[in-house]
């Protein structure tokens, strides 16, 4: 049996990004909160708990810390991985690795029907080998599932437009394109986005809705409505959302200077600031023109996606930085790509190709130079973060509550109930939240609380009793007011 070009380029892609990623597992988890809710709602699915029981108190004066609970699927991802493991990080991330090496097998599938294989390959190669998303591997979250996911209802919905009609294989991919849009949504709630874009993908090209647009988005609300009827789960996204048409603007203004920045950092190459940025001016000049030169031959799913999911993420106030443009980035290389195929070689021919590949390649390997390869130093498993939560699990009660600045962790790694601060009005009204949350101590975080909370305890000394220290933590008992 003859193995064809695309087989060996797919392999290519697994060995080389998987066994990259897998190598390089980094021990330990930064602070970056998310992780611990999403692993407490796994572990709350293994041990039959109810799923939002994790301890951690929302508080309303802060919802863009974190909602109340996160959606659904990523936990039910990490439960076989924790009921087969325990809690170990690093199963998690090798978890996550997975779903992203079959992502970039899912990109090189769709980059195949736009670029030429060798095209596609270095397109895909620009994704995985980014050193930003290596980096990222060792984060445990539910971004690298939800593109994953996202990639393959895209990668269905274009076979089911291609399907002739009133056929099994249209009706098929139809349906299942509307089971991963739910699964899309069900793993970031932003998922939702994709049946606008059908809608609005079809009225621009076709003047009408489809049949496979109407069977899909229908089965994607269906399983939402029954999910929401089964399985109830509050998030309290809509804390966040901006007051008034003024304030929307002003996150709207702010989101788009923030991303764009954010965009650059995929270009770094750790050693000079400048040459990132002008790296980065070169490459999005060339996804500007490819998104135009889309547009003007008919737009596609990929660009009023990519746009609807733009417009959420700038108009959020709750700015997320690199990884709320993870679904974008594919759609970004594959405009560049298309630039490169469609103009660049054949005006250059091949020294345009190597220009471009130099041009990334030399980006990327001094990064590469510059970048940890040890252990996660500041995060959970320092030695200062694990005496403070030997502290609190062995020397505080169980229904103590605690303030702390990332409290989902806190709440994760001590089985203690636990909130965040906020930047009050006055003492007397963090002292009332305090209050009705029963709060019995507080952890100030040395090096990165914000600047008010020193000043609170300062100016609260007499009421707060410090019961333990060390180099980066203080734990002080409430003395009521």
């Amino acid at each position: 049996m003859m193995i064809s070009k695309r087989h060996v380029y797919i392999l290519i892609i697994i060995i080389v990004i998987g066994t990259i990623y897998l190598c390089t597992v980094r021990d330990g988890q930064d602070w970056g909160d998310d992780f611990a809710l999403y692993i407490h709602h796994a572990i709350n699915i293994v041990n039959g708990k109810p799923y939002a029981s994790t301890g951690y108190i929302y508080n309303p004066f802060d919802p863009y810390l974190s909602p109340k609970s996160y959606p659904p699927m990523f936990s039910i991802l990490l439960a076989p991985v924790y009921k087969l493991f325990g809690f170990n990080l690093n199963m998690f991330k090798y978890e996550i690795i997975i779903f992203w090496v079959g992502s970039m097998v899912l990109l090189f599938m769709l980059f195949q029907r736009e670029l030429t294989d060798l095209l596609s390959l270095a397109a895909v190669l620009t994704v995985g080998l980014n050193p930003w998303f290596w980096d990222y591997k060792d984060s445990v979250g539910s971004d690298i599932p939800f593109l994953f996911i996202s990639y393959a209802a895209i990668l269905n919905i274009f076979i089911a437009d291609s399907a002739p009609d009133h056929t099994n294989k249209k009706t098929v991919y139809s349906i299942s394109s509307g089971l991963l849009m739910f699964l899309a949504f069900l793993t970031r709630t932003i998922g939702i986005i994709f049946l606008p874009s059908l809608f609005i993908r079809d009225i621009l090209t076709k003047r009408r809705v489809s049949s496979s647009t109407m069977v899909s988005c229908g089965v994607t609300l269906l399983l939402i409505y029954l999910q929401k009827l089964i399985f109830p789960i509050e998030y309290s996204y809509l804390d966040q959302l901006p007051a008034n048409i003024w304030q929307l603007l002003t996150t709207i203004n702010g989101g788009v200077h923030a991303y764009c920045k954010y965009l650059t950092i995929i270009w770094s190459n750790g050693y000079n600031k400048r040459v990132a940025h002008i790296v980065f001016c070169v490459m999005s000049l060339l996804a500007i023109l490819g998104f135009i030169r889309r547009i003007r031959r008919g737009i596609t799913l990929y660009e009023v996606f990519a746009l609807l999911y733009i417009g959420v993420i700038v108009s959020w106030p709750a700015r997320q930085g690199v990884r709320f443009l993870i679904p974008i980035i594919p759609m970004y290389i594959l405009y560049i790509f298309q630039i490169v195929q469609n103009i660049i070689i054949k005006r250059y021919r091949s020294i345009g190709i190597i220009m471009i590949v130099l041009l990334i390649s030399t980006t990327y390997v001094a990064k590469y130079t510059t970048v940890d390869y040890g252990p996660i130093k500041d995060g959970i498993a320092n030695a200062e973060a694990v005496s403070m939560f030997d502290y609190v699990r062995n020397s505080t009660n169980k229904d103590d509550v605690f303030i702390f600045r990332k409290p989902r962790a806190l709440s994760l790694m001590t089985g203690r109930s636990a909130s965040g601060y906020y930047n009050a009005e006055s003492d007397n009204a963090l002292w009332k939240y305090f209050m009705n949350i029963n709060v019995k101590y507080l952890i100030h975080d040395i090096k990165e609380d914000d600047s008010f909370v020193s000043q609170f305890i300062s100016r609260n000394s007499d009421l707060l009793l410090p019961v333990y220290k060390n180099d980066n933590f203080i734990i002080y008992r409430f003395n009521n007011p």
